[in-house]
């Protein structure tokens, strides 16, 4: 019997990757990946990163978990294996740092082809980017990064051997001429390194400091000394590390998104609102030339540690450390690490012996000169512009301020604001600001000119607190006096609420005997074992509490997650009309008005009145066994300082201290205390320079974890959806329940302000986040009822809708960007939520 033969075909199956920036499309992954780095190295990625391959919708962070994605997702099997055949890989998961689409394709037979070699070009910058990943990794030794690297070039020529083996064994047969065409090939090739250009930490150097946009530091000299070594004298130069301003500023207006970000006008506009900088009145009756583009900065200074301090004389490592912001951003963005900016490095010891001047001058010098005459250049979105730079305020911790300023550092005595002339009697019974003599330019001068003349008191090295000219007062335009700038964090959460949380504690549990300090614990343990949004400022359990005193001594964030928490948790043990919790109650209200994203003239009116009922409060419950401490005096300056520099949370220090962070964890792993300022230093700014390329200044993207797609028919909440997105039932959404944004992070179960209600915040219970494009995303919410706002618990009480009703609301039309927890409790037979606000929302 005779039989057809099978007709067998192959179907060649190209899949093309078209780059989302410049629509290039290609062929191999090799090829794309390659021009991809390209665009890093060139500083052009916006993130986050897309994956625009078959409709694909996933996001990235990194280029890594792009490729790793393209190759899970949108490859052929086995691409760099040209023996065997490839099959499309089709799976139904996700990347674990990122988000992506499930794709269903079929697997089909392709013909047998050897993948394009991988270019120059792009193999360079796939081991660039590799590299300076590594540097740009705090926690990264240097010296290990050439080891990494030559072991990459090891495996590298194993891998060519082996395929020499191989393919010679495949030769055998095709005759001798071809045989030897191969072996001359490989022996011509086999001496190559691809990776030498980067194989020493020298090469690695010199390759990232030529870069454009890499910032070098330079460094300066304090003075000279000698020293007596090994039987000689040795002349040694005391330095510190500095970076220019106007070179940080070149690097970083490459960036398109950057300088979009620039040219935003935050400002309201001479209205009642308070949201920015630019809506003080400082900025507002300066004359400023609307035709020039002017950079307003922010200047601070802390003292650090970067030896273990159970070292012996570890406090020789000790370093001062400068950063500065760039205050034309939204103050969302002023938070990110990428957007602190170094300035300048050198020793404490240095700074004690030298004084600040030498570094003040150097900083003085470029801000003047940039003030004035500015620096042109050619930038994106802009073009060729002149560019000018102001320095704006200058925000440390107390003790730091003073001493920048030239004023007394020790705040035992009188004359210790840098606003008013206090003195230590009277902060005890003025609790208004217009009960002190401020600081005026010509009363500082004054002052000056008495200690130049040597007219002081006998016994004080200082008139009214002023010990020398501050060098910063030479910058056109700025004066300390009229600086109008504290930081909440240090005068707020370590410094007024230890004090005052210790006293109303001590009362409750050691006098009253409300509850005990182990039930207190215990509340505590079993409350954060449920809070999910909050569990990473955890507070550490009390140990002891004394009248002023908290033990153990807790972080800034931990001590406001305490406050916050505390009435919600310990509440319902406490009666409605005990006077210490409701001077508790008066203390959190205080707090949350302070660290107000938004403020109102009538907020600040209510803001004043508040501080000064509080302190007379505090004075008449504790002030038998307690003093009022000088950070108390601070807060009656605080509401003229948001008239007049905006609200307080844009000259918080917490961004600054979490950005020293980098400098610790970097100087535990460096083992170089030779130069630390200048290991540091440069460190800093290789991380600087992978920053400014994968555009992480720029965090106004939303990163999603894992998704998954579904019909929006098939979803419980397809009306409200639908109504909002306005989109088909037979359309396919991508579903998250967790996701990342600006640095937050959003997961299923949290609640959200969504809206306001007859003077009443209405919060939603988020179920999931949805998109149908790629630059939009919504919150899917299960409405919650505002039943009442509980002011022995300083909470909102909320109680889920029967029946379920959902809510579909654009993520960036949230009235509060952070999410909260709702504690669960129980009122008679209702069961609802406890929800505790991070701030006052307007």
């Amino acid at each position: 019997m005779y039989m057809e033969p099978y007709n067998i075909r192959f179907i060649i199956l190209i899949i093309m990757f078209t780059c989302y920036i410049c629509s290039k499309s290609f062929n191999t992954k090799i090829t794309f990946g390659g021009h991809i780095r390209t665009h890093e190295l060139l500083g052009d990625l916006s993130l986050p990163l897309k994956c625009i391959t078959d409709n694909c919708c996933a996001y990235f962070s990194k280029v890594s978990n792009l490729m790793r994605h393209i190759d899970a997702y949108h490859t052929l099997s086995n691409e760099g294996d040209s023996m065997s055949g490839g099959t499309v890989v089709s799976k139904n998961c996700s990347d674990d740092s990122s988000a992506s689409n499930p794709v269903n394709d079929c697997a089909v037979p392709v013909d047998l082809q050897v993948p394009a070699s991988r270019s120059n070009t792009g193999f360079e910058t796939e081991v660039v980017a590799l590299v300076a990943s590594l540097k740009a990794n705090s926690s990264m030794p240097h010296y290990v990064v050439p080891d990494i690297v030559n072991s990459c070039q090891r495996l590298l020529n194993l891998q060519a051997a082996n395929m020499q083996q191989q393919l010679m064994k495949c030769l055998e047969t095709a005759g001798e001429q071809a045989s030897n065409v191969v072996r001359s090939f490989f022996c011509e090739n086999q001496n190559q390194n691809p990776l030498e250009f980067l194989s020493t930490t020298y090469k690695q150097d010199r390759y990232f400091e030529s870069h454009p946009l890499f910032v070098k530091p330079c460094e300066c000299t304090f003075g000279c000394r000698y020293e007596y070594v090994r039987g000689t004298h040795k002349l040694v130069y005391d330095t510190f590390q500095y970076v220019s301003i106007e070179a940080t500023l070149r690097s970083l207006m490459q960036n398109k998104a950057y300088v979009e970000l620039l040219l935003q006008n935050n400002s309201q506009g001479g209205s009642d609102v308070m949201r920015e900088y630019q809506d003080g009145n400082k900025y507002q009756s300066a004359q400023h030339d609307l035709s020039k583009l002017t950079i307003s900065i922010q200047l601070f200074y802390d003292g650090m540690g970067t030896a273990n301090p159970l070292r012996a004389q570890s406090s020789l490592c000790n370093v001062g450390v400068f950063y500065l912001t760039v205050k034309n951003l939204p103050t969302s963005y002023s938070s990110c690490h990428a957007n602190v900016h170094l300035l300048a490095l050198c020793y404490s010891h240095d700074l004690r012996v030298y004084g600040y001047d030498a570094v003040l001058d150097k900083f003085v010098s470029e801000i003047e000169h940039l003030r004035v005459n500015g620096f042109e250049g050619t930038f994106a979105v802009i073009g060729t512009q002149r560019v000018y730079v102001e320095l704006a305020q200058v925000v440390c911790d107390n003790l730091a301020l003073n001493g920048l300023f030239g004023f007394i550092e020790c705040f035992a005595v009188d004359y210790f604001c840098t606003i008013c002339l206090a003195t230590q009697s009277e902060i005890q019974t003025c609790f208004h600001e217009s009960e002190f003599q401020r600081r005026t330019v010509s009363l500082y001068d004054a002052d000056v000119e008495n200690v130049n003349a040597g007219r002081l008191t006998a016994g004080r090295s200082h008139s009214h607190g002023v010990k020398k000219c501050c060098a910063l007062n030479k910058i056109g335009g700025f004066h300390i006096t009229e600086n109008y700038a504290l930081d909440p964090m240090h005068v707020l959460l370590e410094g007024v609420i230890p004090v005052e949380l210790s006293c109303v504690l001590y009362q409750l549990i050691t006098v009253k005997k409300i509850f005990t300090l182990a039930y207190l614990n215990s509340c505590f343990i079993s409350f954060f074992s449920k809070n999910f949004v909050d569990r990473k400022n955890k507070p550490p359990e009390l140990s002891s509490i004394e009248v002023g005193t908290l033990s153990p001594s807790m972080k800034a964030m931990q001590m406001w997650t305490l406050l916050r928490y505390l009435p919600a948790v310990m509440g319902h043990k406490v009666p409605m009309d005990d006077e210490h919790w409701a001077f508790m109650l008066h203390l959190l209200e205080l707090v949350d008005i302070m660290f107000a994203p938004a403020f109102t003239k009538a907020m600040v009116k209510y803001l004043e009145q508040h501080i000064t009922d509080h302190l007379s409060t505090f004075v008449q419950l504790f002030g038998e066994s307690v003093r009022l401490k000088p950070k108390h005096h601070l807060l009656v300056h605080l509401p003229s300082i948001v008239m007049h520099s905006g609200p307080l949370i844009g000259m918080s220090c917490l961004r600054y201290e979490l950005k020293n962070s980098f400098f610790k964890r970097s100087s535990n792993v460096m083992c170089n205390f030779t130069n630390v300022c200048k290991t540091l230093a440069y460190r800093h700014q290789y991380s600087a320079l992978y920053a400014t390329l994968s555009g992480h200044h720029c965090r106004n993207f939303v990163t999603p974890g894992k998704t998954h797609s579904l019909r929006v028919c098939d979803t419980p909440f397809c009306d409200s959806l639908c109504g909002v997105v306005q989109c088909e039932g037979t359309d396919a959404v991508l579903m998250t329940t967790s996701l990342h944004r600006s640095g937050l992070q959003y997961k299923a179960g949290c609640y959200f302000v969504v809206g306001l209600h007859d003077l009443m915040l209405v919060f939603g219970k988020a179920v999931c986040f949805v998109t149908t494009e790629q630059d939009q995303w919504y919150l899917v919410a299960e409405a919650v009822d505002t039943m009442d706002y509980d002011s022995h618990t300083h909470s909102y009480v909320v109680a889920v809708c029967s029946p379920v009703r959902h809510m579909t609301i654009p993520i960036n039309d949230l009235r509060d960007p952070h999410a909260l927890f709702g504690h669960e409790v129980v009122f008679g037979n209702l069961r609802a939520c406890l929800i505790t606000m991070r701030s006052h929302v307007m």
